[in-house]
This record gives C-alpha cells, structure tokens and sequence, in this order.
C-alpha cells in the first residue's frame, strides 16, 4: 500500500475502513481472474459484485471510484465503472 494511501486510512472514520476492507477483498476478486481475458474478468468481477455486494455498498464504490477510485485495482475499476453505468 501507498504511504500516502496509508496515511489516509489510518486517519479516516471506521466507515472508510470499512471501505477499505471492501475494496481489499474486491481486489483479491480482480486478482483471481487477472488470468482470464479481460473482458470475461470484467464479466466475472461485476457478477461477483451483484451476488455479494449489498446495493447500500455497491454505490458507495461507485461513488469511491467517481472520486479517483484510490486503492481500486483496473479491472475492478472497469467492473464498477461498467456497473455504474448500467444503474
């Protein structure tokens, strides 16, 4: 992790930790198919986010990424931005 990143979230409110946590596991989600072509891991990332990911929390990523999407992998990046365009 960035140290500037770092700072930020040592600092920031439990729900941002939250956050942060989230975005770590959707990363791990983005990790596993990073062997799969690209769009077939953007598919498969975007299935797992509607299946786990309560709606409440889908757009607080949405949202995280709207506003640069720090800590936020590309193919989890392009997942979500694809999600937010369909909401």
């Amino acid at each position: 992790m960035r140290h500037d990143l770092y700072e930020i979230l040592i600092s920031a409110p439990a729900a941002s930790k939250g956050l942060e946590q989230l975005l770590n596991n959707l990363n791990d989600v983005g990790r596993f198919y990073e062997a799969y072509p690209e769009e077939e891991a953007v598919q498969e990332v975007m299935a797992h986010i509607k299946a786990f990911i309560a709606p409440s929390l889908r757009r607080q990523i949405v949202a995280h990424l709207q506003q640069g999407g720090i800590g936020m992998k590309g193919i989890v990046q392009l997942a979500v931005d694809r999600l937010a365009e369909a909401a």
